[in-house]
């Protein structure tokens, strides 16, 4: 099992936009911030269900240090304003096979 983080971002018109930074491209939307959260994992399960399909390893999960300051413009591409933001984990149920070597 793995736990990746999830980034939620209040959107202007309301409900939440929800980014996952190791899994680019992958984000989900959500009227409340309990959604989101949900949401966030149905995406990061998707999103590693396709990396399986396609032979590829899941990431190896970023902690909130590296997401959040030593980044490499991936919050500032995003207009995350942190004041904002909510920051949750996303368990992700895997197998030792599914996750690859280990780091």
């Amino acid at each position: 099992m793995r736990h990746y983080l999830a980034v939620l971002v209040p959107n202007d018109d309301g409900g939440w936009r929800v980014h996952l930074p190791d899994f680019p491209g992958c984000r989900a939307e959500a009227p409340t911030v309990e959604a989101a959260i949900d949401a966030s994992g149905y995406a990061a399960a998707k999103q590693a269900r396709q990396l399986r399909a396609h032979g590829l390893c899941l990431p190896t999960p970023q902690t909130y240090e590296e997401v959040r300051h030593f980044s490499n413009g991936w919050a500032a591409q995003r207009n995350v304003d942190w004041s904002k933001a909510v920051v949750s984990l996303v368990r992700l149920c895997v197998d030792a096979d599914e996750m690859g070597p280990q780091p």
